[in-house]
Order: structure tokens, then C-alpha cells, then sequence
């Protein structure tokens, strides 16, 4: 492979990898919030959420709902479906950062090893979507949402899987190449 080509593809490979630190860090923090806050709203504010001296600092979850066709107890589920969504993202790009390390530290995407961290980048893909999709559908289901059901779709997670276990065989087909070419010129 022409080493420009490789200098490219590391140097994108980089930001890539950059990319995925800051949404898993993202990703991660918002899972952390919406579990707290859904956790506060289903418990009621009874809750403090800070304590400074002897005052008890309150977060107001009482929602004004009279509008809405649904109260505070289905805002916090809600907000439950907002955790385990951003939680499977989460993990997602932890995989996705973990490939990237790997491939910046082998010099090349063209590995063994590469192809299979692609492998299971997308067979992960797949299982989150799937795990992502089935928590929501139920928590949807047993608001009596069955609307937000029906529009609600995580094939992306699928496509992205697909996508990427067919680049794993891109990589692979790469990787056998490349040693193809060392045991050639090695011969030689």
C-alpha cells in the first residue's frame, strides 16, 4: 500500500479515534444523568439531591402535566428509555475507541487482529440495537405508548452492524495481502 494512502487513513483513523473518546465520555455522562434524574422523578421530591449545612436543596420534578396525556411517573420512565439508550451508545463507542487504539498502535488497518476487533464492533452493534430496542419497546408498551412503538425503530445499530462485519472482511482480505507481500519479499 502506498504510504500516503496509510498516513491518511491513520491520520482519519486518529480523529476517529479521538471522536469516540468524547461520545462514549458523552454518552456516559448522560446515561449517568438521566438514570439519576428518572430515579428522583419516580421517587418524588421528597428527595434532596444536595445537602449544604443543614438546608436540603430539592430538584422540582413536579411537572406540570394537565396538558400532557401522561404524568410524572411515565416522564420518569421516560427518562429510564433516555439511560438505556444512551448507555448502549455508550458502550458502543467504548468498542469503537478500544479498535481505534488498537488498529493507531498496530500502524495499519490491515491486521488479523484488526479484522476481528471490526467483527466485534458490529456483532456488538447488532446486540445493543437489538437489547436498546426490546427494554424501550417494553417500556413503551407498558406506558401505553403504542404510537412512539410503531415510529420507534434502532435499525441503524443494525445497519452499522452489517456495515461493519462486512469492512471486517474488507480488513481481513487486506491483512492476508499484506502477508502475502512480506512472505514475497522475503523470498526475494
Amino acid at each position: 500500500m502506498n504510504n500516503k494512502n496509510l498516513e491518511t487513513i491513520q491520520k482519519v483513523f486518529g480523529v476517529f479515534k479521538i471522536l469516540s473518546q468524547v461520545f462514549m465520555i458523552l454518552c456516559f455522562v448522560a446515561a449517568g444523568i438521566t438514570l439519576v434524574s428518572s430515579i428522583m422523578v419516580l421517587a418524588g421530591s421528597n428527595v434532596p439531591i444536595a445537602k449544604v449545612g443543614g438546608v436540603s436543596i430539592y430538584l422540582p420534578v413536579f411537572f406540570d402535566t394537565k396538558d400532557l396525556a401522561f404524568g410524572t411517573e411515565k416522564i420518569g420512565w421516560l427518562m429510564l428509555v433516555g439511560f438505556v439508550t444512551s448507555l448502549c451508545e455508550g458502550i458502543l463507542f467504548a468498542h469503537a475507541n478500544h479498535y481505534f487504539t488498537v488498529e493507531q498502535k498496530e500502524g495499519t488497518p490491515f491486521t488479523e487482529n484488526g479484522a476481528k476487533l471490526t467483527l466485534r464492533l458490529g456483532i456488538t452493534a447488532i446486540i445493543l440495537s437489538v437489547v436498546c430496542s426490546a427494554v424501550q419497546g417494553i417500556i413503551y408498551e407498558n406506558l401505553k405508548y403504542s404510537e412512539l412503538v410503531e415510529e420507534f425503530s434502532n435499525t441503524w445499530g443494525i445497519t452499522l452492524g452489517v456495515a461493519m462485519i462486512l469492512f471486517s472482511l474488507i480488513i481481513r482480505y487486506g491483512a492476508d495481502l499484506v502477508i502475502k507481500d512480506e512472505k514475497k519479499d522475503t523470498l526475494e
